[in-house]
């Protein structure tokens, strides 16, 4: 949706712990006087939340007080049309302009990143670089390959199951491994624009453009919330079997299985890159 207010980043901000360097921050990012007047020390721990709307993406740093509330330490914001917010190489550009922006970024030990819910693209394991351009959440599947993703949901989804719509994530996914032309490869693992954008601020990317991971890329990490159109069950927290031995075949699991889903606000310490590219 459109860029929500800094409070309702403010109340998502506490989620995944930063196990790697913020390699998509400035370098030698000045101290801000806005910073310097609202540090409360070592101590306490800074938070940085991403929003990636519809129109722009969104930072806020927030920081523990010592009384145990959150304080908001610096925003910035940067805005893109509708047509250049569907390619990932404005969202990093975009981020890296923000960042800049919000030098109190550098402190943080803890992320959340959030998109547009069911935007979904791929990302080869084997060089990290995008494999399949993003679909965004508006984009329904349609042609042969939409309607043969239709079909296979319709075979195997429970009914009423969010998946069963064009616009959900799987039928995205499902769209791609449908096409005769050129299908989904079993060496890349599906990916939200939260998942995309979080594991560039983790593991870095390789080109300017935004347009790949540092790879090899061993997994890639989603919350619950984000796989609720792909298909996760969050009753058994886990895909369920008329995804990964139905609608998805024996050749496709990985596609999913590489996305590992865990509670939102879990925080890991696993690399999302290889230890030797990092």
């Amino acid at each position: 949706g459109e860029m929500r207010s800094s409070t309702v980043v403010v109340l998502a901000v506490w989620t995944a712990r930063v196990t790697h360097p913020f390699h998509l921050a400035p370098q030698s990012p000045a101290e801000t006087p806005t910073r310097r007047a609202v540090s409360l020390g070592a101590q306490m721990r800074t938070a940085l939340g991403v929003d990636l709307g519809t129109s722009g993406v969104r930072l806020c740093v927030v920081e523990e007080t010592a009384e145990g509330g959150v304080h908001v330490v610096k925003e910035a914001h940067r805005r893109w049309s509708d047509e250049d917010g569907r390619r990932p190489e404005t969202w990093i550009a975009a981020l890296r302009a923000a960042l800049a922006d919000c030098g109190a970024a550098r402190d943080a030990t803890r992320i959340c990143v959030s998109g547009t819910s069911g935007s979904l693209l791929a990302v080869d394991t084997t060089t990290g670089r995008i494999a399949r351009s993003p679909l965004m959440y508006d984009h329904a599947v349609a042609g042969v390959a939409g309607d043969r993703a239709m079909e296979r949901i319709a075979a195997h989804a429970p009914a009423g199951h969010t998946t069963r719509s064009r616009t959900s994530a799987l039928a995205k996914l499902l769209s791609w491994v449908c096409d005769d032309e050129e299908p989904l490869r079993d060496s890349a693992v599906a990916a939200h624009q939260a998942d995309y954008v979080a594991a560039a601020l983790a593991g870095g990317v390789a080109d300017d453009d935004g347009h790949s991971l540092r790879g090899p890329v061993e997994h890639l990490y989603t919350d619950w919330h984000n796989a609720l159109k792909m298909g996760f069950d969050v009753e058994s927290l886990e895909w369920p079997a008329w995804l990964v031995r139905g609608a998805l075949g024996a050749d496709q699991r990985a596609l999913l299985t590489r996305l590992h889903a865990v509670r939102p606000g879990c925080a890991t310490a696993e690399r999302v890159v290889s230890a030797s590219s990092a």
